[in-house]
Formats: structure tokens, C-alpha cells, sequence
């Protein structure tokens, strides 16, 4: 299943949130109805057009699929309230819809921000702990109108107990207690133990750079974690899919030159990241898939402006699956050879046999 927002423009007013499905591991897909778009949204409705939908993140795990998702308040050019480093984007909140013996629930909005000066959105796909117990990382941004607003930013969990029935909002997670650093889009893998690695997109906010990404690890259940430690990789929001014996597959956005989506593999739980393993799935120059090494030499160390450059890109928000036959399916938004937005699905297939 694969969750996407629609709508003219990136943050226009219009934005909903679809659902479409494969049955043969990504083969065909076709679209399915959606507890978050327009004609199943329920208590959610849109209202005055002010309201989009945005954000989706899914997980699933022993019958039961987790959709989260932010509701957003977005104002128009010419607004008192807009601010263009944040498209219009004034407010938003947390939205979580269960599916379980075949229906979805009714959503559940959950107001993440702990003063009147934040907002929340979910920001990574929700794992299941077992036992009924799921995590959803999530994030809270400043309001612009406070001064040093980037600063303002707290990764945090929203839990569940009832496997998804009901949420609340728990503790920290990779954070900066100098608020110099802001660990993005923090997303999270489970190995076969119940430990938890947490990789996040890393931003230097006092010099607007993107570094390269970090991660850290939990092994009570997010209740605390240990880092941040770098990766390496050069890129984020940094997506995992593990798939055992330590085994991890990562997707992200690169954003030098050569741009395009990309993934690479650790073999000891994220501990070491090899990026002799690093393959262009899609390549942003050619708006093609290639799936080859990199043969171009890049420079390590910061990437470029990412405020006032996010809302212009072409590519992105990858996610990762693994399927049933044995391979993981990746997922990505580009633009075409005709500059036609697009969600993009891509199946690979992980040589074991070498190191």
C-alpha cells in the first residue's frame, strides 16, 4: 500500500491524502478508497478550504496498518500571517486512522505542541513494538512568528498501547540540547531484538547547511536513546528497511551534484554505512532510473541552502518496503522527461552473496 498527498502546488489548500495498492508485490497498483481524502475524511472535512491534508507516513504489521498524517493550516500570499521560508504553513496537527479487518477507523487528531507557540506533524512512519504497542516519530516546529523560530524544532513519539486505537504523546528523541543542530524526519527501524535505530536528516540552522545524516539507538522502546552518531550518508530524510541479521536498507534524496534518489546498506545494524554500496535508483539529471554506483567523485561535509530552496524540488520523500518475494519496494515522488509530477515505484533486489 502506498499513501501520497495530491493537490495543485505543495502546500495549496487543496491538498488530500490517497491510498493505492498492489497485490503483486508492485506490479499493478490501483487506487483505493482513503480515510483522508475528500469523501472519507468525516470529522477532518476541510474547512473553508483552509485545511489541507499533507504528510502521509504508513506502517503495518500483524493485520493492522497505521496511516498517519498532518492537518495543516495554510494561508495564502498576501496574508498578514505568510511567511514564504514556510509556504504559508501556519499551524498544524496530528492525524492517525487505523485499518483492521478490513475497515478504517475514524481518524484521531492528536495536538502534539506542548505551548500555543508550536506545531506538530508526524514525520516518519509508524513501527510496531509488539504487543499491540506502536511508535510514531513526530515533530514540533516554532511558530515563524518567534524570533530564532528554527531553533524552536523537538523531535518527539506519539505511542499506543491498543494497536492503534487510541494515541498519546511520550518522550524526546534525537534532539540538540544546544538547538544548534535539528535532527528532521526522523524515521525508525525494529530489529528481530526490539532494538530501535532512529536516522535522521540533519540541519545546521545557525548556517542554514545540511550535514550529513546521523543516528541513534533505543533499546527500551524509544523511552530512551543513545546518540547522535554519524552515517556518512550523504543525503535525508533517511528511510530504513530491515530485513534481518542486521541487514538495512536506506533510500534518500541526495542533493549534489549528481542529484537523485539513492540507497546504501549496513550489514551490522547501522552501525557502519559502506557507500562503495551506494546506488542512483533515479538519477535527477536525466529523470531516469539507471539503479548504478555513483561514478562521479562529490565533496563530503555541508549540502546547500535547504529553507529557501525545499519547496522547489523536483524529487523525493522516498519510502522503503520490504515484500514477500524477497525484495523491497522504494517509492518516490520526481518529475518526468515532460515535467509531470509523478509517484515512482522501483523493486530491489539485495546481493547477499558478496560482502
Amino acid at each position: 500500500m502506498c499513501a501520497f498527498r495530491v493537490g495543485a502546488t505543495k502546500t495549496g489548500r487543496d491538498g488530500r491524502v490517497l491510498l493505492y495498492e498492489s497485490r503483486d508485490t508492485g506490479k499493478s497498483w490501483r487506487q483505493v478508497p482513503s480515510p483522508l481524502d475528500d469523501e472519507h475524511v468525516g470529522s477532518l472535512a476541510l474547512a473553508e478550504g483552509d485545511l489541507q491534508l499533507a504528510g502521509p507516513h504508513i506502517g503495518a504489521a500483524d493485520g493492522t496498518v497505521i496511516l498517519a498524517a498532518a492537518r495543516m493550516r495554510v494561508v495564502e500570499q498576501g496574508s498578514s500571517e505568510y511567511f514564504a521560508p514556510m509556504a504559508g504553513i501556519v499551524d498544524a496537527e496530528c492525524v492517525l486512522v487505523r485499518f483492521a479487518d478490513g475497515v478504517w477507523s475514524e481518524p484521531v487528531l492528536l495536538d502534539g505542541r506542548r505551548t500555543a507557540d508550536e506545531w506538530a506533524i508526524p514525520c516518519g512512519s509508524p513501527v510496531c513494538l509488539g504487543g499491540g504497542r506502536w511508535l510514531a516519530p513526530a515533530e514540533r516546529h516554532t511558530m515563524v512568528s518567534i524570533p530564532e523560530w528554527l531553533r524552536g524544532y523537538h523531535a518527539f513519539e506519539l505511542l499506543s498501547h491498543d494497536d492503534g486505537r487510541s494515541w498519546s504523546v511520550s518522550g524526546p528523541m534525537l534532539n540538540d540540547p544546544d538547538r544548534i543542530v535539528v535532527y528532521y524526519d526522523q524515521h525508525v527501524a525494529r530489529f528481530e531484538n526490539g532494538r530501535l535505530l532512529s536516522l535522521a536528516w540533519v540541519h545546521d540552522v545557525l548556517n542554514d547547511a545540511t550535514l550529513d545524516a546521523r543516528c541513534g539507538w533505543s533499546d527500551d522502546d524509544g523511552v530512551s536513546w543513545t546518540g547522535p552518531f554519524e552515517t556518512h550518508l550523504p543525503g535525508g530524510p533517511v528511510v530504513p528497511a530491515y530485513l534481518g541479521g542486521g541487514v538495512i536498507l536506506v533510500a534518500y534524496p541526495h542533493r549534489r551534484s549528481p542529484q537523485g534518489v539513492r540507497v546504501c546498506v549496513s550489514t551490522d545494524g547501522g552501525e557502519t554505512w559502506d557507500l562503495r554500496t551506494e546506488i542512483v535508483v533515479w538519477d535527477a539529471e536525466t529523470r531516469s532510473v539507471v539503479g548504478l554506483p555513483d561514478d562521479v567523485t562529490t565533496d563530503t561535509g555541508v549540502h546547500g541552502a535547504l529553507w529557501d530552496t525545499m519547496w522547489g524540488w523536483s524529487f523525493g520523500m522516498p519510502t522503503l518496503a520490504a515484500l514477500r518475494d524477497g525484495t523491497v519496494g522504494l517509492t518516490y515522488y520526481a518529475i518526468d522527461t515532460d515535467g509531470a509530477p509523478q509517484v515512482c515505484f522501483a523493486r530491489l533486489a539485495l546481493d547477499r552473496s558478496s560482502n
